[in-house]
């Protein structure tokens, strides 16, 4: 079994050197600006038949290799999503100067060297790279798949696609661990003996501070104040990201290997704007669980843990003893659910820890 994950590397370049990937990665974000354009006036949204029409183009006119040329049709492709195409109203637009490389055609790798060779418009480069923070990932023993130059603020980064080998994983019934997403609490664990809460009133309070510095630049909607609004976005979203990376990793640090974590399938959580008040939709809709979700789903497979999803109706309205389903037994304002069949009363998140539990351990014993 394998994991998926995408190390960067930072590039030691020469100005000589940064001058030439400079120049590809702007002629490969023009030719992507050029397709994609391309792709929304002609309804044309495939790899295949996109390539077609502009190969030529792409070659001759942005000065782009074969396999660059090929490469901007599949990075343009990818971004037109189904749903995507009903909601834009222009073209997707590339603003990042930027380059997919292919593994073996475009970009290679030498761990011994500590070297990574990459193609530009003009000649082959070899340059030495630093990977910290991603050094147990970079090894003989991972395989490498396709990259991503980037470059951002003078410096250059190649993301690079690594499949890591996992450890085989079996079920065991003894090692499950039910886990309720939320916002007071950002995750609410029952293994069957123990509950652990992780506090999200930090996160919180901050994620609302963000809140009232967008609100009042929207309001100024001037150059700099959009400025300093997508500056803020890009802030939020850094500490979003570590937020749900730190969890994670406590989240699988604190179990032992060979657990099995059940989550609710959320898949529909945007969808629940709706039944929201207006004033709280951002915080209750916007958090990231996915992203959260992704990041524990990777960290446990590589520790040898695996990552299950339930049914997430009425996990909170539940009785774990009786099961007994009840709305208004939950009490939202003082967290507190309180059965009226059985009497049986606890935290609202770790009564729904408690029944994600019950239903991973259900849906284990079915599966086998």
């Amino acid at each position: 079994m394998g994991t998926v994950i995408t190390a960067r590397l930072l590039l030691n370049v020469s100005y000589e050197q940064f001058s030439l990937l400079e120049a590809v990665s702007c002629a490969y974000r023009d030719a992507c600006n050029h397709v994609s354009s391309l792709a929304f006036h002609e309804r044309e949204y495939n790899a295949v038949n996109l390539q077609k029409l502009s190969y030529v183009t792409l070659r001759d006119s942005f000065g782009l290799k074969a396999q660059m040329a090929i490469s901007v049709t599949r990075t343009v492709a990818a971004r037109y999503t189904k749903d995507r195409r009903k909601k834009l109203e222009k073209p997707v637009f590339f603003s990042l100067p930027q380059c997919d490389q292919v593994r073996g055609r475009d970009w290679s790798i030498d761990i011994d060297k500590g070297i990574v060779s990459l193609n530009t418009l003009e000649k082959r480069i070899k340059v030495s790279f630093s990977s910290k923070g991603f050094e147990k990932y970079i090894n003989k023993d991972a395989v490498f798949g396709g990259a991503k130059l980037v470059l951002k603020k003078g410096r250059a980064f190649l993301y690079v696609s690594v499949k890591l080998n996992s450890p085989d994983f079996a079920f065991d019934e003894r090692k499950v661990v039910g886990i309720d997403r939320g916002i007071i609490n950002t995750a609410v664990t029952y293994d069957g003996k123990k509950t652990r809460f992780y506090k999200g009133t930090e996160v919180k309070q901050k994620r609302a501070k963000f809140k009232v510095v967008r609100q009042s630049l929207q309001k100024r909607n001037t150059p700099s104040s959009r400025r300093r609004l997508k500056a803020i976005g890009k802030r939020e979203n850094r500490y979003v990201s570590d937020v749900n990376h730190q969890l994670a990793k406590t989240l699988v640090a604190e179990n032992e290997r060979g657990v099995t974590f059940v989550l609710e399938d959320l898949s529909g959580v945007r969808n629940a704007s709706c039944r929201v008040r207006r004033k709280d939709r951002y915080v209750s809709v916007s958090w990231p669980y996915y992203d959260l979700q992704q990041k524990l789903e990777y960290k446990a497979s590589l520790a040898g843990d695996a990552v299950i999803y339930v049914d997430a109706r009425h996990t909170s309205q539940t009785c774990p003893h009786c099961s007994n389903v009840d709305k208004k037994a939950r009490d939202r304002r003082e967290r507190l659910y309180s059965c009226p069949v059985c009497g049986y009363k606890g935290n609202d998140d770790r009564i729904a820890a408690m029944n994600i539990y019950k239903r991973g351990m259900d849906k284990i014993r079915q599966t086998g």
